[in-house]
């Protein structure tokens, strides 16, 4: 692969003209980004750890997907909507007609008749399998506990959208499902997640074939050419995944990777993503910079990390404590100094209050990779 081939797939020719690169992506805004890691100092935005509650939300009808959850209030980005107990957990691969059904019958007696009564107002989309399979198949979200699904009577309220404004993920720290405002929500607006990360056809395929609908949020109702070029957007960003995450390419090219992380970060910003997968591109480069021995990048990616997992699943979900330890030392990772090309200490971070100068020096861009050439033998960009 040359230098720079990576970043220059799929039709996307005016994207980085429209993505300035002084966005800060988490709110919209230029952000003094050069100043907001500190010798010392902890970097923690957002996140609201507070209990869902009733008062944020409330459950109405739809004029094409049945009920749906709007909120009531002004909810800003990061903020815990939904901390919910599963109803009950079951196992996937009874949740099948004629396995299921007297599994599901047995749970439900030991639950009250309120608890009773909200299950069978849940939608069944599926009514040829019997009520109580049929229910459970239509609402049931994953666990992360292998093999396993829970059924929970708030979160089944919300319904799927491919551009959601929520993120949903079960701690099992809490052994609770949690939903968190991915983007400031208005008053009114209906609160959304996504039932599968994928392609736009493949997300679509697996929503007709799983969960037996048509998605006909506002991404699926856009006219065809731009929702084929927003899709065409996340295919390359999955597809750059792997580049970006590939510790032998990393040791081969970092300079490409960097830019292939900066392209994924360039298109995620350009559809508005502020998701669990823009914490996964900060995570790629947290890991391309600690192995490569730069404390400076790696602090600052470390940093970005750790504030989009507690907007996505908060504070005390697994792992998010991890990354608040990278963020104060980013030496504790094992991959750390695995080669000295990029040699830094957190305290040689870019001080620049200018946004695109900062930007300049996290993603290595032209100007400065160019100048790091003659005494690093980086390759120049095309």
């Amino acid at each position: 692969m040359e230098t720079g081939d990576a970043v220059k797939t799929g039709d996307t020719k005016n994207v980085d003209d429209k993505v300035e690169t002084g966005v800060n992506v988490g709110s919209g805004e230029p952000a003094d980004i050069g100043h907001q890691v500190e010798a010392g100092a902890t970097m923690e935005a957002g996140g609201t750890e507070a209990e869902g509650t009733p008062a944020l939300y409330t459950v109405e009808s739809t004029p094409d997907k049945g009920k749906g959850t709007f909120a009531t209030r002004w909810i800003t980005r990061g903020t815990c909507i939904i901390s919910e107990a599963p109803l009950f957990k079951m196992r996937n691969k009874l949740i099948e007609r004629n396995i299921a059904q007297n599994a599901i019958a047995e749970k439900l007696r030991q639950l009250s008749k309120d608890q009773q009564r909200a299950f069978f107002d849940l939608h069944n989309q599926f009514p040829s399998m019997g009520a109580f399979p049929g229910i459970v198949r239509s609402n049931a979200l994953p666990l992360n506990e292998t093999g396993k699904g829970g059924l929970f009577l708030q979160c089944a309220r919300i319904n799927q959208s491919c551009i959601p404004n929520a993120y949903h993920e079960y701690n099992s720290n809490t052994g609770q499902m949690t939903v968190y405002a991915t983007r400031d929500i208005p008053q009114g607006e209906e609160i959304t997640i996504n039932y599968f990360w994928d392609t736009g056809p493949v997300r679509r395929k697996f929503l007709r074939e799983h969960f037996g609908f048509e998605c006909v949020c506002a991404h699926c109702k856009l006219p065809a050419a731009e929702r084929e070029a927003s899709d065409a957007h996340l295919n390359e960003v999955y597809s750059l995944y792997d580049v970006a995450r590939d510790k032998d390419y990393a040791l081969f090219d970092p300079l490409d990777s960097l830019h292939v992380i900066h392209r994924i970060w360039t298109l995620l910003n350009y559809e508005n993503i502020t998701d669990i997968r823009l914490a996964r591109a900060y995570m790629n480069g947290f890991d391309l910079a600690a192995l490569n021995g730069d404390a400076a990048r790696a602090r600052f990616f470390a940093c970005s990390a750790y504030n989009e997992l507690r907007n996505c699943i908060g504070e005390n979900s697994v792992g998010v404590q991890d990354w608040k330890a990278r963020m104060n030392d980013p030496k504790l990772s094992p991959l750390f100094g695995t080669t000295h090309r990029w040699a830094s200490e957190p305290g040689d971070m870019c001080t620049s209050k200018d946004v695109k100068e900062f930007h300049a020096w996290l993603w290595m861009l032209k100007e400065e990779a160019n100048a790091m050439d003659a005494g690093n033998g980086f390759p120049e960009l095309d």
